[in-house]
């Protein structure tokens, strides 16, 4: 059999045929990527073998096999290698792509019907997708959540948990609720919530009894209970109450730190009353109440001043 000479195009087209096509990206900031067809079924599995493949490729390739769209930063360039050791159904095949871009340095962020892939240097500056309790997340996405904190400072915590975070990943407190905001890998802010919920546990339990040498123990109650009114979200399960017999200051609940705050203020509120070159003197009673006491005595009073000619006010 004869072969003729074929032209130089139709050499060319015959030599592409195998491979994908390559589209040029000078002329776009951004290129997107979408399925027009199914892709195979769910049911249906393959095994990939792609070695240094332009990644651009690549998620081309993905767009088709899964149905998902993408939108890629044009700083997402370079060659990846792709190799699977079992046939991979698509959701396999889509987890298995993120983990891809994770090792590669970049990210894929959900917005809507299309998921944007950029450098992981870039994350923070994009709109990330709320995760809320319960809500399943690939998890090698990039997501961001809030986490209440109910017991502890999440100031305190977050300071522990900072250097857990990946480095191009978010973590800060909004003190006024005492919420810990995430913004991390959605695997990752799992991990982070069950670490969270093992340490916000209320410390203190027991009672703690603080005698009061000067100051009235129910007084001193209202003063703190004043001074510590919880402004930060924080239940802390904190209980104040007084046994006037001993005139003690009871304290149940709390954090340790409350603790140490409330003894703090004891030491300077506790203190005898400072005589003045006024004619008033405080006399403490033990067993009859103040008010009924001021009654009587203001009602004595105001009968001899008012034997003496004198009017009382």
């Amino acid at each position: 059999m004869k072969f003729y000479d074929q032209s130089p195009l139709v050499k060319l087209r015959l030599f592409l045929a195998p491979f994908f096509l390559v589209l040029s990206f000078n002329t776009f900031s951004e290129m997107a990527y979408s399925s027009t067809a199914e892709g195979f079924k769910k049911s249906d599995k393959r095994q990939w073998n792609m070695k240094s493949v332009d990644i651009r490729t690549v998620i081309n390739v993905l767009a088709k096999e899964t149905g998902k769209n993408f939108i890629l930063d044009p700083h997402v360039v370079g060659k990846v290698t792709f190799i699977s050791a079992y046939p991979l159904a698509a959701g396999e095949l889509y987890q298995a792509f993120l983990a891809l871009l994770q090792s590669n340095g970049y990210e894929a962020i959900v917005n809507g019907p299309v998921i944007k892939i950029l450098p992981n240097a870039f994350a923070k500056e994009e709109n990330m997708p709320l995760m809320k309790n319960g809500e399943r997340i690939h998890e090698n996405e990039m997501a961001v959540t809030v986490i209440r904190v109910k017991y502890v400072s999440a100031l305190e915590l977050v300071k522990t948990l900072r250097q857990l975070v990946f480095h191009f990943g978010y973590i800060e407190v909004y003190s006024q609720t005492n919420d810990i905001i995430i913004a991390d890998h959605a695997n990752n802010i799992g991990k982070l919530e069950k670490l969270i919920k093992r340490l916000d546990k209320p410390t203190a339990t027991a009672v703690e009894v603080i005698h009061l040498k000067y100051a009235q123990a129910s007084e001193l109650v209202t003063t703190i209970a004043a001074v510590l009114q919880n402004k930060s979200g924080i239940e802390t399960g904190l209980t104040l109450g007084s046994e006037e017999r001993n005139n003690d200051l009871l304290v149940h609940g709390g954090t340790p730190e409350q603790h140490l705050q409330i003894r703090s203020l004891i030491a300077k509120l506790d203190q005898p009353i400072k005589k003045s070159s006024q004619n008033t003197e405080v006399i403490y009673l033990k067993y009859l109440r103040s008010e009924k006491v001021a009654t009587i005595l203001k009602g004595l009073i105001d009968n001899y001043l008012h034997q003496k000619g004198v009017i009382s006010l």
